[in-house]
């Protein structure tokens, strides 16, 4: 289901090319309601991590819950600071090709 709502999400980021290759009708309606994949991909992306964690933290213990916190940052922070290193590389490489 996950995967169906992502090629949602990138029909809609493509767009514009998908009206110069298939000018389909249904298609492009499809992808025109794109956005709305984001939602569902969030609300089904909550649901995985409750139903994964449910039984874990269903007597609730702040150690526990801090441990969740904990590797759910771990998880998701160093693609944040890979994107973030990445944006900052391009943004420098940018600007000092304005300079010259």
């Amino acid at each position: 289901m996950r995967a169906a709502l992502i090629s949602w999400i990138v029909l809609y980021h493509l767009q514009p090319e998908l009206k110069l290759l298939l000018p389909s009708q249904p298609l492009l309606n499809l992808a025109a309601a794109g956005y709305v994949g984001v939602d569902f991909f969030f609300i089904t992306s909550g649901f995985i991590i409750a139903y994964n964690y449910a039984t874990r933290l269903s007597p609730f213990n702040l150690a526990t819950y801090r441990r969740f916190l904990w590797l759910r940052l771990a998880r998701i922070y160093p693609v944040h600071l890979f994107t973030l290193l990445l944006v900052a590389l391009l943004f420098l490489g940018n600007y000092s090709g304005l300079r010259k």
